[in-house]
């Protein structure tokens, strides 16, 4: 009979990873680190800073395929979704532990429950993995990680200009690019594939496959034995009980597999809410943006028809009113002088 295990991952961003396990030498075991904001230790590298204590967890490498005749494919993927409760190369008297399995082929991490318990209290976690051959549509991990890129698009190693081997790093920040579009007063005109996608959307549509893909495995395994037991050659009452038996399993496996299908949709409605509602955050985002553009173009139009407006009435004039306006000013200008004049040249005496 089919039976169930509740596994815990950490999905990375890719499928199909480099196996460190069959490079050259080969590692069998790789490192999960993860951090406490509450715990704090010494910068090595600056006495004077503090950042948060790391802690390790040891994943080790397998695989969902057996190189060994004597375990099957099945027995070998198995053993890769069921972590042991501790270390295997632990040998103290504890009898749980932090401990893992990475998967390269599916870019999962399989969790134990001390693991999963220790990184359910994490503030901060990271997880280094190597990935040759990208697909068309997969990520760019440059807009979504801090990365390193080996080698260039025709797979041929980067080097510097000494011919040594020289990765190109990206340091995953936020890169705004702002205009300047009145004075003193900028505005972004740039939206990051991040802000917009989320790197999970891809592995929530692949287990959704994934899952009525084992669904339908499961109907079509029910059809082939319920077929078998018509035929002929399956008559014997012992060969109906076996069938029978199989049938039987079938149908629990294909009752499994509809309540995980349902529990994933039903988990996968409100992922998907979550997703839509960050595309539509982005969308919102440009359109006040673009608003602010609009409201600083008529501001900007408004203030262009002014200036023009006092051009004109300063340079358009025709020459004979502006020399009949400066002579009736200098006419009054110097009438006033004589008055002033004339005021001043009078003293208490002529009023007496």
């Amino acid at each position: 009979m089919p039976t169930t295990t509740e596994t815990a991952r950490l999905a990375l961003g890719y499928y199909n990873l480099t196996d460190p396990s069959k490079e050259t030498p080969p590692v069998t075991e790789v490192t999960l680190k993860y951090y406490k904001d509450n715990e704090l230790v010494t910068d090595p590298e600056d006495a004077t800073k503090m950042i948060p204590k790391e802690y390790t967890i040891t994943c080790k490498v397998v695989q969902l395929t057996s190189n060994d005749p004597n375990v099957t494919d099945t027995q070998a993927r198995d053993a890769a979704y069921n972590v042991p409760a501790k270390d295997p190369a632990d040998n103290s008297t504890a009898t749980e532990g932090p401990y893992a399995h990475f998967i390269p082929e599916t870019g999962e991490i399989i969790l134990n429950n001390s693991a999963k318990l220790a990184l359910r209290n994490a503030d901060d976690m990271s997880f280094t993995y190597s990935k040759t051959g990208f697909q068309k549509g997969e990520l760019r991990p440059e807009h979504y990680y801090n990365c390193k890129k080996s080698v260039d698009e025709e797979g041929n190693v980067i080097k510097n200009r000494d011919g040594k081997e020289e990765p190109i790093e990206y340091i995953k920040e936020d890169n705004p690019i702002d205009y300047t579009v009145s004075f003193n007063q900028t505005i972004r005109i740039n939206t990051e594939a991040s802000e917009v996608f989320n790197s999970r959307m891809a592995r929530s549509i692949d287990d959704m496959i994934t899952a009525l893909q084992n669904l339908d495995a499961a109907d079509e395994k029910i059809a082939n034995i319920e077929k078998m037991m018509k035929e002929p050659r399956y008559e014997s009452e012992k060969e109906q009980e076996k069938l029978q038996t199989m049938l039987n399993a079938a149908r629990k496996e294909k009752d499994l597999w509809d309540d995980n299908v349902q529990k994933l949709f039903e988990k996968n409605i409100s992922v998907w809410q979550g997703y839509l509602d960050k595309v539509d955050l982005a969308i919102t985002d440009c359109g006040s943006r673009y608003a602010r553009v609009e409201l600083t173009e008529s501001r900007m139009a408004s203030q262009q028809t002014t200036f023009k407006k006092l051009k004109s009435t300063n340079e358009d004039r025709e020459l004979s009113d502006i020399i009949i306006d400066y002579t009736s000013a200098s006419t009054a200008y110097q009438s006033s002088l004589k008055a002033t004049g004339k005021a001043l040249q009078q003293s208490l005496l002529d009023y007496i």
